[in-house]
This record gives structure tokens, C-alpha cells and sequence, in this order.
């Protein structure tokens, strides 16, 4: 009975109940859908950065990071990388020669880091090469081919089948160079990736450089679980001599690692912030239907309804615009982040300040189920906690003094 009054009363006043619910509706809106968009960016980002950017374990001399120096490798890397593919949960390893070089045209110059890389086996750890558009070349096929990428094509004022002088140095510690040509402009959305590395055949850059093709720099691992992640990571190390380091991703790119747990607080931060203010803004409402019912509510008070049904009728009411606006809101809100995410959303034309980050311009918002029962029970809680202290408010009136009150 107090629920079917209390219904009836939400109605009694269409426009505010409908403000109410619209402002519920929207708010939910716009906090579930920037959360799902914060969420695909992050996604997407990680995603990105282990397809093109870093392995899921990499392997190098603990020295080499430090001081980037020739003289700290892998010896008789393929030997390594039989070990390390003995290891259970590991799916491809990939070695690379890395070098710092100043890349050169006729018009600029532009320092990068100098991958050198086996072509068949890079292309099972790293999704570089498609990145390559049809229209941008191809990937390495000859030793006198480089691939960049176009923030730096762009930079040097390079483009397929470009000339480009590398200057580095050897083993041996004098300068050297080698003039390359554009076979492909690879292009990640990461603007700082895409101008700081290029990519040789190994067997061009070790020629290049006079280093030991059976050694390398660094190894790459893929696994095919990256849940197991860090148990990997301990049995790879264990197998290995301890003047290797063993690292993950989220070693070699924490900033990225982090942005997940980040985002997550961020998240709920958000929601909490709209739902904060909404409930100030039902309280708000309440208190004025309240105030306008001094009489009616004096009246029911006085033929026999206690002080615990009207408290109950005020809470009800509340509650039931609540949950109203969010029902609709969740529901309207989740379908809009499923299609959104199906076909994505293009953040375009907010320019390419995306890309100096690493972001993709098109992003594909997603949430997990959880987050919504979540939302609905915080939506819930906040009807709740909004309704307390009208019904209070109603709660303190006089019957004789309601009665006589002049609405």
C-alpha cells in the first residue's frame, strides 16, 4: 500500500519528477560513458603497445639498458632463446640487434635507436609490419632496405624509396655509415615510437657495425597467456645466468602498466562525483515536495498513519525517482557503449594531441559487467541515503500545526 502511494505521489508532479529523472538519466549517461571511454583507450593502448611497441618479456645484459654499449650482449643468443622456448606458456622469441644512430637525409637529421631484426621471427612477437599500409611500402626484404616510421618520414622529410645515410658506431669504437632505402613508413598512433625507431635486416646492421650475428642485444619473448605473466618471467630467469635480466612489459613500460589500475580508481571516482551530486539535487527536490505537502502530510498523520509509513512513503518516493532515472539511464547508456564499441568512436577531430600520448584517435569504449552492478548498487544506495533526510524533515511535523499550515 505505502509503495502504490508513494508511486502515485511521484506523479503528482510530472515536471519536477521528470527534471529529476532526466537529470539521473544524463548523469549516468555521461559518467558510464566516459568511464567506457577512458577504459577502450587504456585497452587499446596496452593492446598497441604489445603488439608493436614492447614484448611481453624481453631479455638483455643487466648492463646494457645502463650504458647501451656494444660490449654488453647475449652471447650465442639462439642458444638462449632454445632455453628460454623450453619454458612452458612461451610461444615465439625473436633476437634483435640494438644501436643509437643518427638517421640523415638531404634535408634533416634525426637520432633514433637502430633495431636489427630477423624477419621471420620478428614478425611472430611483433605486429609492426602491419602497421605498413598498402599505400606505405613494405616490410624488410633486402639488406639495404630500412623501415621508419612517419612521424620520422615526416621529420627528415623521407618517404618510400627515400634515401637514408645511418650514422653510428662499431664495435670497435670509430664511426661508420651505411646508406639505406625506405622500404616501408610503419605508423603505430604512438607519435614518439613512430620518430625514435627504425628497423634493419640484422644481418645488415651486424655487417654494418662489425658485430657477431650468433650474438644480440636483446631477445623478445611472447607468451601465450599473459595472465602467467610473472610466473614466466621466474622461469625464465631461473634458467638463465645471472648476468641476463628477465623483464615484462610492465617493467619496460610502466607508465602504461599503471594506467589500468589508475583508470579503475578514476572510474569509480568519477561515477562517485555525478552520483554526489545528484543525490544533493534529490535532496533538493524532496525537501520541496515535502514542504508542499506540509497539509497532506499533517492530515495522514493525523487520522492514524504513523511516523514509520510516512517516513517509509518519503523514502519510497525518492528511491523510486532514483531508480527510475538510472534504470533507464544504465540501460539506454550500456546499448550506446555497445554500438559505440562495435563500430567506435573517432575522437578525430580533436586533433592528433592523442598520438604525442600514444592514444589512437579511434577509440572503442567498453565496460565490463561488473562495473554496471556496481554502478546499480551505488545508484541504489544514493536513492537511499537522498531520501533520509526529507523523510526526517517530514517526520518533525506537528499533525495540528501541518493541518492548519497555509500550503
Amino acid at each position: 500500500m505505502i509503495t502504490s502511494i508513494a508511486w502515485k505521489n511521484v506523479w503528482r508532479n510530472k515536471t519536477r519528477s521528470l527534471v529529476v529523472i532526466f537529470a539521473v538519466i544524463f548523469g549516468m549517461f555521461g559518467g558510464i560513458f566516459s568511464s567506457a571511454v577512458m577504459t577502450g583507450m587504456v585497452e587499446l593502448r596496452i593492446k598497441k603497445a604489445l603488439q608493436n611497441e614492447v614484448p611481453h618479456i624481453l631479455i638483455r645484459h643487466k648492463d646494457f639498458v645502463a650504458n647501451k654499449e656494444l660490449k654488453y650482449y647475449i652471447n650465442n643468443a639462439d642458444s638462449i632463446i632454445e632455453i628460454v622456448k623450453g619454458v612452458e606458456g612461451v610461444k615465439n622469441c625473436s633476437r634483435r640487434t640494438d644501436i643509437i644512430a643518427m638517421a640523415n637525409t638531404a634535408k634533416a637529421a634525426s637520432g633514433v635507436m637502430v633495431f636489427g631484426v630477423d624477419t621471420m621471427l620478428e614478425k611472430k612477437v611483433c605486429m609492426l609490419y602491419k602497421t605498413i599500409c598498402d599505400t606505405c611500402g613494405n616490410y624488410l626484404t633486402k639488406s639495404n632496405q630500412i623501415v621508419i616510421g612517419k612521424r620520422l618520414a615526416s621529420k627528415i622529410k623521407a618517404k618510400v624509396k627515400s634515401k637514408i645515410v645511418l650514422t653510428l658506431q662499431s664495435t670497435d669504437g670509430n664511426l661508420t655509415g651505411g646508406v639505406f632505402r625506405v622500404a616501408g613508413i610503419f605508423e603505430t598512433k604512438n607519435a614518439a615510437f613512430d620518430e625514435g625507431n627504425v628497423y634493419l635486416l640484422n644481418s645488415s646492421l651486424c655487417n654494418l657495425i662489425n658485430f657477431d650475428e650468433n650474438n644480440a642485444h636483446e631477445i623478445s619473448v611472447m607468451i601465450k597467456n599473459l595472465e602467467e605473466l610473472d610466473n614466466i618471467q621466474a622461469s625464465i630467469k631461473a634458467k638463465l645466468p645471472n648476468n641476463y635480466e628477465v623483464v615484462t612489459w610492465k617493467q619496460l613500460q610502466p607508465e602504461t602498466a599503471g594506467m589500468s589500475d589508475m583508470m579503475d580508481v578514476m572510474l569509480y571516482i568519477t561515477i562517485g562525483i555525478i552520483l554526489l551530486a545528484l543525490g544533493f539535487g534529490i535532496i533538493n527536490t524532496m525537501l520541496m515536495a515535502v514542504l508542499e505537502r506540509v497539509k497532506e502530510l499533517g492530515m495522514l498523520m493525523a487520522i492514524g498513519m504513523n511516523k514509520l509509513k510516512v517516513f517509509k512513503m518519503i523514502m519510497f518516493e525518492t528511491i523510486m525517482l532514483t531508480l527510475t532515472g538510472g534504470a533507464i539511464g544504465l540501460i539506454v547508456t550500456y546499448f550506446i557503449v555497445l554500438y559505440y564499441g562495435h563500430v567506435g568512436l573517432d575522437l578525430g577531430f580533436l586533433g592528433n594531441g592523442y598520438e604525442a600520448f600514444g592514444f589512437d584517435s579511434v577509440i572503442n569504449p567498453k565496460l565490463d559487467g561488473e562495473f554496471y552492478f556496481v554502478v546499480t548498487i551505488l545508484v541504489i544506495l544514493t536513492g537511499v541515503l537522498a531520501s533520509i533526510y526529507p523523510a526526517l524533515k517530514a517526520l518533525k511535523l506537528n499533525p495540528v500545526e501541518a493541518i492548519r499550515a497555509d500550503n
